[in-house]
């Protein structure tokens, strides 16, 4: 029974050939944008979900008025933690994050360009607990302010082995070293 539907199809195929491609054609789309429908959407519905606590977690973004258009952006001011904690007692904790403008940094006589680096306070790594890759990271990582962490692919891509990162010195562009104390994992993308 099965190998005479399967005879009837192939003979269908054979002799209706423009139905059959655009038919198939048709399926395949379908499948494909199925499939990167549902994959953007794990991505999109599972942000930081990997942290504990995520869903007490949220990111809040500014919004700038300039020349009648207004203009969102992802980072408020300093001040506006300690100021949204005074405001609402509701909120336990607020971490800041700012990424590094303008500032190249260099590695010995190697120019390591502006790197993506991100500069954050004490509170971060309470919120956002890192998966340590050699180094040390606890509550007093980030009080020393010539410390710094960095990542494993940064490691890789500029010492070989994130071993060899750790005591390595890097200066920024205005003179400042920073001494690497730990590499964490390379959190995901959806972060």
């Amino acid at each position: 029974m099965f190998k005479h539907h399967i005879k009837i199809a192939w003979r269908n195929l054979l002799k209706y050939k423009t139905q059959s491609v655009i038919s198939i054609l048709g399926l395949t789309m379908g499948v494909v944008f199925f499939a990167y429908g549902y994959h953007w959407y794990k991505f999109e519905t599972t942000y930081d979900s990997f942290y504990p606590d995520s869903d007490r977690i949220y990111h809040l973004y500014g919004t700038l008025k300039s020349t009648g258009k207004q203009i969102e952006y992802g980072r408020l001011p300093y001040i506006a933690a300690e100021k949204l904690t005074l405001a609402f007692p509701e909120i336990e904790s607020v971490a800041v994050l700012y990424p590094n403008y303008g500032s190249a940094f260099k590695h010995g006589e190697r120019d390591l360009g502006y790197p993506l680096l991100e500069f954050v306070d004490e509170r971060f790594l309470q919120m956002f607990p890192p998966k340590v890759v050699t180094g040390l990271v606890n509550e007093n990582s980030l009080f020393n302010k010539n410390e710094i962490i960095v990542t494993e692919s940064f490691a890789r891509e500029y010492f070989g082995t994130p071993e060899d990162a750790i005591g390595e010195t890097l200066v920024s562009g205005y003179n400042n070293s920073y001494i690497i104390q730990a590499v964490i994992a390379d959190p995901p993308t959806n972060s």
